[in-house]
């Protein structure tokens, strides 16, 4: 365990206030692989500051906690692991476990999103368009019952393409989603209206990991087409 800072976290769930010690700790992941880990241990109870806790909107929590960190000091010996290899070992595996808890969140906003969507018209063409979406959306969701699988058996790294794939695909039906409303409707419906707010912010974070693991996938067939031709 490395040097310990002064910290004070402000928690969201409890809504008090408190000076911890914040620990580097190596541990051996899920994934099978070395990473580090923030641990908060109190060492000490201040007055305990109530806070309001945020809204909670339909599918998910807005808002998130505080972290301040004061005079926080390292020393160069508790450096983990080679330098440099952070992002690989504990940022990008951060980014799956995250990714793949949160698809059967993304899953619960497009079947909401589909009911609402019924209720715009009914002739032909929108009929075919909202079946389209539907099927997009079981797709999705027999995709994110294999990822979540995945992560309670400790088999995610065997999944991760996909877990990508179905962030790009939450992207496409949100498009879709929207370009259905535009023709088809309701067009007064505030609660469609909240819903794509949610998967605007929820599909912006970390876009960074998530363009890495595309970058990827890209290079390799590049370079195993190469090694086709020789």
């Amino acid at each position: 365990m490395a040097t310990a800072s002064s910290a004070k976290r402000r928690g969201s769930r409890t809504g008090r206030s408190q000076t911890c010690s914040l620990c580097w700790r190596s541990l051996r992941s899920r994934l099978n692989a070395s990473a580090t880990a923030l641990c908060w241990c109190r060492v000490t109870r201040q007055a305990w500051q109530s806070k309001k806790l945020p809204t909670i909107v339909r599918w998910h929590l807005r808002g998130h906690c505080g972290l301040k960190l004061d005079r926080c000091q390292v020393a160069h010996s508790a450096l983990l692991g080679e330098a440099g290899t952070a992002y690989e070992t504990m940022a990008l595996p951060f980014r799956d476990v995250e990714d793949a808890v949160g698809t059967f969140g993304l899953l619960g906003a497009f079947r909401f999103m589909l009911k609402r969507l019924a209720n715009g018209a009914s002739d032909a063409a929108a009929t075919l368009s909202l079946g389209r979406l539907a099927a997009l959306v079981a797709i999705f969701a027999e995709g994110a019952t294999a990822v979540v699988t995945a992560l309670d058996t400790g088999d995610l790294p065997r999944v991760t393409d996909a877990l990508v794939g179905l962030r790009v695909l939450a992207a496409d039906m949100a498009q879709r989603a929207r370009a259905h409303r535009n023709a088809y409707g309701p067009p007064d419906d505030a609660m469609i209206d909240r819903v794509f707010d949610d998967l605007d912010t929820s599909l912006s974070v970390a876009r960074g990991p998530r363009k890495t693991r595309q970058m990827r996938l890209g290079a390799k067939l590049i370079a195993d087409y190469r090694v086709l031709l020789g």
